[in-house]
């Protein structure tokens, strides 16, 4: 796919960006959805004190679990581990059975997931996140509908082969304009939406960088309403 490993190194500085200046305004906790290997605990200083809560599949935490016990010895104290299946289980009930509330200013981080999700889960996960306190704040990556329904390939028409129609792992996708209308469906504003453009000028072009950023993913930043 073109442009994808600097659309994933840019997306990744951008949602440290973020949660960073998040953490230094005040944070009760951080939510991390689709955690995978997601290192963002372990390696931001500024997070150290803050609850962090992974959330994914149960054998995907089973593995983080298993590695951070062979680097720390023990999942780390302010570390708790949640899985969950978002597609059959209730995930806000699975965190409320880990020790997080409602009502907590919450940065939320939902990174390549949506894509591997139906449209009812998505829309599940976003319901489930209405009720965080004000300042709260979401960062997430969506793809292009119009990649997923097979109108634009944008230079990877094999990855569209492989992942959309022959594995059918990419299920979910939005265009760029329909992405504030949903956020405001579940009381979220989109506060900037982040794509090959933005991206570069944001990051590429001052660090002498010349890449090219995939078109298919964006990258949004969010903020609770009420």
């Amino acid at each position: 796919m073109p442009g994808l490993w600097a659309s994933m190194l840019c997306r990744k500085r951008y949602v440290d960006d973020q949660l960073l200046d998040a953490a230094a305004g005040g944070l009760d906790a951080v939510v991390i959805l689709g955690a995978g290997f997601d290192t963002r605990a372990y390696r931001l200083p500024r997070l150290r004190g803050i609850p962090v809560y992974e959330v994914d599949l149960p054998a995907n935490t089973a593995r983080k679990a298993a590695a951070l016990r062979r680097r720390f010895g023990r999942v780390p104290g302010d570390v708790t581990l949640v899985p969950v299946d978002f597609e059959t289980q209730d995930f806000r009930a699975e965190l409320r059975r880990h020790g997080f509330t409602g009502g907590r200013k919450t940065f939320v981080v939902w990174e390549a997931v949506t894509q591997y999700l139906t449209e009812p889960a998505v829309r599940h996960t976003l319901e489930q996140l209405a009720d965080l306190a004000p300042g709260s704040r979401l960062a997430f990556t969506y793809l292009r509908k119009d990649f997923l329904d097979g109108e634009q390939f944008y230079g990877a028409r094999a990855a569209y082969e492989d992942f959309v129609v022959k594995w059918r792992l990419w299920r979910f996708g939005l265009a760029p304009g329909e992405v504030a209308g949903l956020l405001a469906e579940y009381g979220w504003r989109e506060r900037e939406q982040l794509g090959p453009a933005e991206f570069t000028a944001r990051y590429l072009q001052p660090a002498g960088r010349d890449l090219p950023v995939s078109e298919i993913e964006r990258s949004v930043l969010a903020d609770t309403v009420h």
